[in-house]
C-alpha cells in the first residue's frame, strides 16, 4: 500500500514518500471521523534530516511539499467518515 501511495504522490506532486503511519479506530455506531481538513506543517518546521534551505512547506510554484494520504481500511462513506 505504501509503495502504491508513494508512486501516486510522486506522480501528482513530485514529492517522495516519507513514511509515517497513524491509525484511528472510528466506530460507525458511536461517532464520525474527521471533517474535511488539510494537514499542514508550520512554515518554520523542518523534518529531521532535511537541510534547512528546504524548510518552507511550499515549492516555488505553489505546490505543497508535504501532503497527507488518508486510506480507509473499512467501508467509508460521507455519512460515516
Amino acid at each position: 500500500m505504501a509503495r502504491d501511495a508513494g508512486a501516486v504522490m510522486r506522480e501528482v506532486t513530485g514529492n517522495s514518500l516519507c513514511m509515517d503511519v497513524v491509525g484511528f479506530l472510528v466506530r460507525p455506531s458511536q461517532t464520525k471521523g474527521f471533517s474535511p481538513h488539510r494537514d499542514r506543517q508550520p512554515e518554520d518546521w523542518t523534518p529531521k534530516g532535511v537541510p534547512p534551505e528546504t524548510s518552507a512547506t511550499f515549492k516555488a510554484d505553489g505546490m505543497a511539499k508535504y501532503v497527507t494520504l488518508w486510506a480507509a481500511l473499512t467501508d467509508a462513506t460521507p455519512e460515516n467518515s
